[in-house]
């Protein structure tokens, strides 16, 4: 290591007012001139262990503001030490690290720690960033008080600059050293004059001594004295720590016990010379050397050694840091480095790639700009030739643009229309509307049907939609928008809906027709399935009538272990009850007129009821279920129960009709089915909602799907062929429709629920 700079004797620490709390004790405030100021009692010394240090090191006070900075840590951040008293720490720490720093010094000064050291950034005066490695702990008086903290800065990144500075110091302390010593001369005459003061003065230097002491105890790095003939005369805590060694091993021991075997004899040499000659060669240099701890582990070190001359003996005071840890980041340092080149290597390749690609980008946007420029051109003259009239208001609803059509609309000269208000022609009745443009939101489109009138006083029908877009430059907001001439389709519209009205009253004598024929066409049915029906409802009663004599015959007889027997008849009658029930259920679904009461239901959430009462049929017949619910459709109009009933009898027959193990397939949407249209010529609703089921079974025959809606038709064996007959009859109470398609790959039903259709009370056709 190349020698530091040296702190010259003229240089002390910069004293300010101390806080009242900090105040050390009388006998202080008395060796300071009874001015409340940083104490210098016992200078020398305290020069040997702060001031002539060739690292960074203050006072500080309780608030972290400066009280007191050595030249070193004015050189390290390039201020002077009177524009560094007096500051907080925060002012000159990297805004990253105050918060790191404030934590640590806040448990120090709380007592939460003895000391700590941590790796922060400062900022020099020239704003560029120092890392320094801060170490800080509590100065206390002889009765413990807290006094200051001592922090102590070490410059890690720049060692090399420290150390030309440090060894200008050098050469500036041998000078200034000659002249204390003119000083110290003139000093001694005025020594005699102190004599009467001994025994006060000697009390003051006890004091002294006793802070000092304290000073070495409480430093976070091993402190170290010896004598001439390099035994151990000085210990702390700090180096009982790192070298492992108590005071009582240490003291009157050779300094060599603390060195490698191998440095021993160098350093016996060194001593030697610096006791004959009175100098120290490598005083107050920093120099990195090996260190040994007592369990014989070598470890990096950095020292700092100076000397001084006490009746005419010579005594040596050292300050070690060890410097390990620091040692192993240099090499993760080193590694990261050469990583780094080694990525930069590739980032550069990268970039050349990279910049290639923008290149090429480059030019690619630029002929989408010549691109756009032909399309601007292209949609300035589709806007002039479009034949809607495309407009600008102003925000007073003023035309500030229209492109030529709005002459054919308004009848009247294009320079005649600019800067007049839109309301000027709109009929009377509809000017309120025109106002409601103002009031329209950024975000929404105004989109109205008005009449206009042209120039010639004729009635004109027009759609506008219009988008407010912001302000204009002066902060007012501007609409821009289309205007389409709709007279004739309103005309068409008008004559439509005459022929639909006129159309709607033969419907309605159709339908009136065709009720009378559903209700002849009903009673022949019912006359011709009387029979059927009437076996329907005798064999359960014959059965439930066998049963009921047997438990009557066996209640007489008293038997009591004929128990079991009868609650399996009981099991038997009740089975055959709830059949006879559900037939008698189904007819009068089928007979009676009934009113179905719609309101906003979402029909998915009816669905997923249904499926959740079959899920264990389904599992009983190992039956696997499908089930797509888009949710597109939210809520619409639908009698609840009515609808359920319908999804109920549909799964039911689809989860009846699957072989086992096969699939049921249940889906939703939106759809507009075809041939509902064809069949329907005045449907009012553009959607319906599509229910779709369908199984794996056998496939229906194309006689009985003409009449599978028909009532007491099944293909079962058992039922009453009913079902499917009211649910169309629900179904179309909706305004609705149901189908069914039956191939090789299975039967699907298809319900469809329109859209648009209000809440309502409906009568179920007969």
């Amino acid at each position: 290591m190349e020698p530091q700079d040296e702190i010259e004797d003229g240089d002390c620490l910069q004293s300010v007012d101390l806080p009242d709390d900090s105040v050390p004790s009388k006998a202080s405030a008395s060796e300071s001139d009874h001015s409340g100021r940083f104490p210098k009692s016992n200078l020398k010394f305290f020069r040997q262990l702060f001031v002539d240090r060739p690292f960074g090191a203050a006072a500080v006070n309780w608030d972290r503001q400066l009280l007191s900075v050595n030249p070193r840590l004015c050189r390290m951040l390039e201020f002077t030490e009177d524009e560094l008293t007096g500051l907080t720490l925060s002012a000159i720490i990297h805004p990253d690290d105050i918060e790191k720093e404030i934590e640590y010094s806040g448990r120090l000064f709380a007592g939460e720690i003895r000391d700590y050291t941590i790796a922060v950034r400062f900022v020099r005066k020239d704003g560029e960033p120092l890392w320094i490695d801060l170490t800080a702990s509590l100065i206390r008086d002889a009765g413990g008080r807290v006094v200051y903290g001592l922090w102590t800065m070490q410059d890690i990144n720049e060692h090399k600059r420290a150390e030309d500075e440090l060894r200008k110091s050098l050469d500036q302390l041998e000078a200034r050293n000659e002249e204390g010593t003119v000083r110290l001369t003139q000093a001694n005459e005025g020594l005699v004059k102190m004599v009467a003061d001994v025994s006060r003065a000697e009390k003051a230097v006890l004091e002294s001594n006793e802070r000092l002491l304290s000073v070495v105890e409480t430093a976070n790095d091993p402190i170290l004295g010896a004598d001439c003939e390099g035994k151990l005369i000085m210990w702390n805590s700090a180096a009982t720590r790192v070298f492992g060694y108590t005071a009582e091993e240490a003291l009157n021991q050779p300094i060599t016990l603390l060195m490698p075997q191998r440095f021993a004899k160098i350093h016996e040499r060194a001593l030697e010379r610096a006791v004959e000659s009175g100098r120290l060669y490598y005083a107050k240099r920093v120099r990195e050397v090996a260190g040994r701890r007592k369990d014989g582990t070598e470890f990096p070190v950095e020292v700092s050694i100076s000397g001084w001359k006490a009746q005419q003996n010579m005594f040596f005071t050292a300050i070690v840091r060890d410097i390990t840890e620091r040692k192993q980041k240099e090499e993760q340092l080193r590694r990261a480095y050469e990583e780094l080149e080694s990525r930069v290597v590739e980032r550069t390749m990268e970039l050349v790639e990279v910049n290639e690609n923008l290149r090429r980008e480059v030019e690619e946007r630029t002929r989408i700009e010549e691109m756009l420029r032909t399309s601007e051109r292209l949609y300035h003259t589709l806007v002039e030739e479009v034949p809607d009239v495309i407009f600008v208001l102003d925000h007073e609803l003023r035309f500030n643009y229209l492109n030529a059509q709005a002459e054919t609309l308004f009848g009247r000269p294009l320079q005649d229309l600019l800067d007049s208000a839109f309301a000027a022609y709109v009929v009377p009745e509809e000017k309120k509307k025109i106002e409601a443009i103002s009031e329209a939101s950024l975000d929404s489109t105004w989109d109205e049907e008005i009449r206009l009138a042209d120039a010639d006083g004729q009635k004109k029908f027009v759609r506008v939609r219009c988008k407010p877009l912001g302000n204009d430059g002066n902060g007012n907001i501007h609409y821009e928008g289309v205007m389409r001439d709709i007279t004739r389709r309103r005309r068409l519209e008008e004559q439509l809906k005459e022929s639909r009205e006129q159309l709607l009253e033969k419907i309605r004598i159709i339908d009136e027709l065709y009720a009378h024929i559903v209700e002849s066409g009903k009673a022949r049915a019912i006359a011709e399935h009387t029979a059927e029906v009437a076996h329907e409802l005798r064999q359960p009663l014959t059965i439930i009538g066998g049963f009921a004599r047997r438990i009557a015959r066996q209640l007489d007889a008293c038997n009591m272990a004929s128990d079991t027997g009868q609650a399996q008849a009981a099991r038997i009658m009740s089975s055959e009850i709830q059949r006879l029930e559900k037939i008698l259920n189904t007819l009068i679904d089928f007979t009676r007129r009934e009113t179905i009461s719609t309101q906003m239901s979402n029909p998915d959430a009816i669905i997923e009821k249904v499926l959740s009462l079959y899920r264990e049929v389904l599992e009983e017949k190992t039956l696997k279920l499908d089930a797509t619910l888009r949710g597109e459709v939210g809520e619409i109009s639908v009698d609840p129960e009515r609808f359920e009933q319908v999804v109920r009898n549909l799964v039911s027959n689809a989860i009846e009709a699957s072989p086992v193990g096969e699939t049921v397939h249940i889906e939703t949407g939106i759809s507009i089915p075809s041939h509902k249209a064809l069949q329907t010529g005045a449907l009012e609703s553009e959607s319906y909602f599509e229910l779709k089921i369908r199984n794996h079974g056998p496939v229906i025959k194309e006689k009985d799907l003409n009449s599978i809606f028909s009532p007491f038709f099944t293909t079962k064996s058992y039922g009453t062929g009913i079902g499917l007959t009211v649910s169309k009859k629900i179904v179309e109470a909706h305004n609705g429709s149901i189908s069914v398609h039956s191939d090789d790959t299975g039967t699907s039903f298809t319900v469809w629920l329109p859209l648009n259709q209000q809440e309502s009370a409906v009568r179920l056709p007969a």
